[in-house]
């Protein structure tokens, strides 16, 4: 029989032959959190968050080691054959940032004088 934690006394755990290893579980009762749709979901959940955590585990032991940094070292990579991209030159980018705020910034001045020019009409209106 297990030592009851709440009721016992010291000396009745020192008595108790498993009083080291057993422990007394208590009775839950039915939550409706993990009952249903929601059960499932928790538990599909908790399944991804310990393949993470595996993969993690796996990560720091590789890194730990060095052969994280050795198979990275190894490794050989090499480019997409696809030929169907084509990357903008620096340049081009810069071009195309300035084209931008080139017509940010007219349409603020625009907005701005349209502003000042009706609050002129306007104070001026008799």
């Amino acid at each position: 029989m297990a030592f009851d934690y709440l009721t016992g006394s010291l000396e009745d755990f020192l008595k108790s032959p498993t009083a080291a290893t057993a422990t007394q579980v208590p009775t839950v009762a039915a939550n409706p959190s993990t009952t249903g749709w929601f059960d499932k979901v928790n538990s599909g959940l908790g399944n991804a968050l310990g393949l993470y955590a595996q993969y993690e585990q796996v990560r720091a032991f590789k890194n730990a080691n060095g052969t994280g940094q050795k198979e990275l070292l190894e490794t050989v990579q090499t480019p997409a054959p696809n030929t169907m991209y084509t990357y903008a030159s620096p340049s081009e980018q810069l071009k195309q940032k300035m084209a931008q705020g080139l017509q940010v910034g007219t349409g603020t001045l625009f907005a701005v004088v349209g502003g000042v020019a009706l609050l002129y009409w306007l104070s001026r209106r008799k």
